[in-house]
């Protein structure tokens, strides 16, 4: 289980104070801030996270795999790891491993690339001196954050108490004016959840509206249509043409207004999501070690499945319009003078 300690100046003492309390069985410190990577002449503005590589694995087992190169070592002081999104959508031309790449004018060399949704797309790694150097103003010993874990996951309360009363003393505070927090990760994960499903079932509410308002436009539109064509469905029908024939070939053109609707929303989307890309925007929460954004992604078969629920949804809306066309007689139709 994770914890993180947040403070406006939390020290390498700090650390040790958390290291040390009951039912710790490992602790690690970051450094959180952002600076302006450099390379093929364009800068882009990063978060930066440095870490202490020989805790940093411990601590992502599980959520950071790599699409190319290795994890930093011990002794890569001028070396990074960069995020999916950093290497791909930020630059005219992808990153790849050994490239050099310049941080707040500081040299670095890339020797990781981590996969998409790893959870640091948008974010450079490095080791901790090197993230005090270039991610903001930071003193040899300060950290920005402090990560654990437990031994058992069932003394989670008394773990946080212990390790507050700790930091209380070794700070020289009272609890009125404490300044920092120490939270359970399994916390903020419930939290999330709880907020993800609200705001689920928000924009659920809103594509149902959507739909709706859709379903009647294409309805509408395809009433409209009857009327104008009343007399060429009627010389279809004196032809010969049969009531399905004429419902199959209104459904047709529904569902071609419903898949060209989706089809101009499909590319309003990934037009927003290159945008989004372009400025470095990321959505991200402090979920234990991770700093990293969620990425946002429209994967082939999600584009595929909005088209085709766009024209079954043009179809649905079309069907009644198509079997009033059916419905007409000849004779009728051809007398009509709309």
């Amino acid at each position: 289980m994770r914890f993180n300690a947040l403070a406006p100046e939390l020290l390498a003492r700090d650390l040790q104070t958390v290291l040390f309390a009951p039912n710790v069985k490992l602790a690690t410190g970051t450094v959180s801030g952002s600076g302006q990577l450099a390379w093929l002449g364009k800068d882009v503005n990063v978060r930066i996270r440095g870490v202490d590589v020989r805790y940093w694995r411990e601590f992502t087992t599980g959520t950071v795999t790599f699409a190319a190169g290795r994890d930093l070592t011990a002794g890569d002081a001028n070396s990074i790891v960069i995020g999916y999104r950093v290497a791909n959508n930020y630059f005219n031309r992808p990153i790849t491993i050994n490239s050099m790449v310049a941080i707040e004018s500081r040299a670095y060399r890339v020797v990781g690339i981590l996969a998409s949704g790893s959870g640091d797309d948008g974010s450079v790694i490095m080791p901790l001196a090197e993230a005090r150097l270039v991610a903001g103003s930071f003193t040899n010993d300060q950290l920005s954050s402090i990560s654990l874990k437990v031994v058992d996951v069932t003394l989670l309360t008394e773990t946080v108490t212990a390790i507050e009363e700790r930091l209380l003393v070794t700070r020289h505070l009272l609890a009125s004016n404490k300044d920092f927090t120490v939270t359970a990760t399994q916390s903020l994960r419930d939290s999330i959840s709880s907020v993800t499903s609200t705001l689920t079932t928000f924009l659920a509410g809103i594509a149902a509206i959507s739909l709706l308002v859709g379903a009647i436009g294409i309805a509408n539109t395809m009433f409209m249509a009857v009327l104008e064509r009343t007399r060429q469905i009627g010389v279809l029908k004196a032809l010969g043409a049969t009531r399905g024939e004429v419902t199959r070939m209104f459904i047709i053109e529904a569902a071609v207004l419903g898949f060209t609707g989706g089809a101009l929303g499909l590319l309003l989307s990934f037009l927003i999501t290159m945008a989004l890309s372009e400025f470095g925007v990321a959505f991200s929460l402090p979920i234990g070690p991770r700093n990293g954004g969620a990425s946002i992604d429209i994967t082939p078969q999600l584009a595929a499945f909005a088209l085709l629920f766009s024209a079954i949804i043009g179809m649905i809306a079309g069907y009644v319009p198509a079997r009033q066309a059916a419905s007409l007689k000849p004779f009728e139709a051809l007398r009509y003078e709309g």
